[in-house]
């Protein structure tokens, strides 16, 4: 498995989720009413709120353990990224009123899918005119049963390795790549 976001590995569905609904609806956050999200049990508990308070996020350690913040976040820039963990984007007036619609809730027949080896999550978003868009997902791209291919993962490692220069993320790459035929020692000093 691949985690494709910078999210919590049983947020992967929802956040995919709320993106694609995001872009293909055209959703403005501003009009915005509630997120409701069906889940399975785990998620629901470990990040949806069933392990204490999902809605009070200021830090970047509330916030990838929050279904609520990753979701709204996630609508609103259609991205989850190392950039949605930073201190002011966290704190932000739009993510922080937004976060504060989202519902999470077990889904007892998804629990059961998960218990399967799908990752299922069911996106509501119901706007102030009294629209309403929906998406389901079964898995997300990462998954073991939709994987991501080289070019994916690859992309997803410059995207989120900013700490090298890019003529050092190409060495790393070149030598995972290679991985087979490589000195481990090569990459550790690469990664220092």
């Amino acid at each position: 498995m691949t985690k494709r976001y910078v999210a919590e590995t049983y947020a992967q569905s929802a956040v995919e989720g709320i993106i694609e609904l995001a872009e293909a609806e055209d959703i403005d956050h501003g009009r915005v009413d509630s997120i409701h999200l069906d889940t399975f049990g785990g998620a629901a508990l470990i990040i949806g709120g069933g392990e204490g308070d999902r809605y009070a996020v200021e830090t970047k350690a509330q916030a990838d353990h929050s279904l609520p913040y990753m979701l709204a976040a996630a609508l609103i820039d259609r991205e989850m990224g190392n950039e949605q963990y930073e201190t002011e984007r966290i704190r932000a007036d739009d993510v922080q009123r937004l976060l504060r619609t989202v519902e999470v809730e077990e889904d007892s027949t998804f629990t059961e899918r998960f218990e399967d080896g799908e990752m299922p999550a069911r996106i509501e978003i119901s706007k102030t005119d009294g629209t309403t868009h929906v998406a389901e997902k079964n898995a997300f791209q990462g998954h073991p049963t939709q994987p991501m291919d080289w070019d994916q993962v690859e992309a997803k490692f410059h995207a989120t390795a900013s700490q090298f220069d890019e003529r050092r993320r190409v060495e790393i790459v070149e030598t995972v790549r290679d991985l087979e035929s490589t000195d481990v020692d090569d990459l550790v000093g690469l990664l220092a």
